[in-house]
């Protein structure tokens, strides 16, 4: 009876720190402004295009964008607008990581988000 008991608490701990884990990594408020804002600025001019932020390391997230019609892949880094390194009016600020979203970072409703440039020559 005592190894049950135990075992109950054992499973209660672990589900109470799953749960503590997940509601500790939910999105900040910038980051689903972020995902909408995007996602709509590129379906304006490249049709249909979906964005989801994940969770990288502490602080840290990482935004990608999917463009279904032309299969596109964009990566951002999202911070908030605190940590951004300029003014912005936004909730949010990105840093363009790969060619397609540096390409596309100074076109159509794009260019009025003031997107960083990662250096990924090397």
């Amino acid at each position: 009876m005592k190894k049950i008991v135990s075992q109950v608490i054992l499973g209660a701990a672990i589900c109470i720190v799953s749960m503590a884990t997940v509601i500790s990594m939910k999105k900040p408020l910038y980051l689903t402004d972020a995902e909408t804002r995007v996602g709509s600025y590129l379906s304006s001019s490249l049709g249909p295009t979906t964005c989801n932020a994940r969770f990288i390391e502490e602080k840290l997230w990482q935004m990608e964008c999917y463009n279904h019609p032309g299969n596109k892949k964009f990566l951002f880094s999202v911070v908030s607008a605190e940590k951004s390194p300029v003014p912005t009016s936004r909730s949010f600020y990105l840093v363009a990581l790969n060619d397609n979203a540096i390409l596309n970072a100074r076109e159509g409703l794009m260019q009025y988000l003031q997107i960083g440039m990662a250096d990924i020559a090397g």
